[in-house]
């Protein structure tokens, strides 16, 4: 399983890091927090991406 960035998938998108924190805020798109407390790292699995944009609204 190949895991991404929030940069990584903003980079993909060609959208602001913060649009990215939105989606995942928001349910849209999953990530999972590894780790604890401030030191913990946020990753997004690659198939969680294609899902995303698969059920977008733009084709």
């Amino acid at each position: 399983m190949e895991l991404l960035t929030k940069s990584e998938v903003a980079e993909y998108f060609r959208v602001n890091e913060r649009t990215v924190a939105r989606w995942l805020a928001n349910g849209n798109l999953k990530g999972y927090k590894l780790g604890t407390g401030r030191t913990a790292v946020l990753r997004i699995p690659k198939s969680e991406v294609e899902k995303f944009l698969k059920n977008s609204k733009v084709k």
